[in-house]
């Protein structure tokens, strides 16, 4: 859209948002658009804002039903302002640098807060990453909250018409939840890095989430769980000097503490929707975790071992 169409396109949204309805006849004659052009931005008014947001009369007239959509997408609300409030504390405290990547309107973490947070907390984590491209997450957060799907240029691959899902700060990094349908792993649900991503390009055509995925992303315990696909029983054995991790703190909110072997090592048990769940612990307690069932991971974590050792045995000068 040259920037002719782009002031066209913007003049139109300021004048319904101001008046509420205009009659296109007499829009066209004021203006010098032909009531097709007007036609034609209304209805891409319709499809970026929503259908449910305009009218059309029968009078020929178009009108906007919220006076206040524009604001109210720029700007965030009392209630947005509170419940955004309680993030930034958090944040704050996570990664001091967070702030850099958001919109103007939200950024309200001022140096007192700073400066108290610091006085109280004491967070060592991992290293954070640089901000991703604030106009990459300006477009993912559309294609988010306008359910359009996206072409996403990820790494080395482009990825056709993916549903992004949900922004995931978690470890100090920027993820994406997405559904892509052209890669048959985990049903097509991946967690990719925002900060490998190169371009966004949104698509008119736009989708709707299911209760299914809706409650997936709500009750998710890994970037691992599986993706509708049905749980399965795991057991594993882990040595006395590592159980009481696991009776201070559930792993996964299915676990299970069992009985005592006669070499002193503890029974657990996971319902899992995916081999590298169980994986992931595996790794973080070795050699101190014995994965007993299924067979297919624990043999995945003998080739991860394996692997290992076969680089061991690299030359390194």
């Amino acid at each position: 859209m040259g920037n002719k169409k782009i002031f066209e396109f913007l003049n139109l949204l300021s004048v319904l948002v101001r008046t509420g309805e205009i009659n296109l006849k007499s829009y066209a004659a004021t203006t010098g658009l032909s009531e097709r052009t007007l036609r034609r931005y209304f209805a891409d008014l319709r499809e970026f804002f929503g259908a449910e947001n305009f009218i059309l009369t029968e009078r020929g007239n178009v009108g906007i039903t919220d006076k206040n959509l524009l604001s109210s997408l720029t700007l965030p609300s009392e209630k947005e302002k509170l419940e955004f409030q309680k993030l930034a504390d958090l944040l704050h405290v996570i990664n001091p640098g967070f702030t850099e990547v958001l919109p103007p309107a939200y950024k309200r973490v001022d140096e007192k807060l700073a400066k108290e947070l610091a006085d109280i907390f004491l967070i060592k984590g991992s290293p954070h990453e640089k901000p991703p491209k604030i106009g990459v997450l300006i477009k993912l957060r559309k294609a988010i909250g306008f359910k359009k799907y996206c072409d996403i240029t990820y790494e080395d691959e482009t990825i056709k018409s993916a549903k992004a899902l949900k922004i995931i700060y978690s470890k100090g990094n920027w993820q994406l939840a997405i559904i892509d349908a052209q890669n048959p792993a985990n049903n097509g649900f991946r967690i990719i890095r925002i900060k490998f991503i190169k371009e966004v390009v949104l698509r008119a055509n736009t989708f709707n989430l299911s209760e299914y995925t809706r409650k997936f992303l709500l009750n998710m315990e890994s970037f691992y769980d599986g993706y509708d696909v049905e749980p399965y029983m795991c057991e594993v054995a882990v040595a006395p000097k590592i159980l009481k991790f696991f009776e201070a703190k559930k792993f996964f909110r299915s676990q299970k503490i069992g009985r005592k072997f006669k070499n002193g090592w503890s029974l657990i048990g996971y319902e899992i929707t995916s081999d590298d769940m169980i994986l992931m612990l595996a790794q973080r307690f070795f050699p101190h975790f014995v994965i007993l069932s299924p067979r297919t991971a624990r043999e995945k974590f003998n080739t991860q071992i394996h692997e290992y050792l076969q680089n061991e045995e690299l030359e390194f000068d």
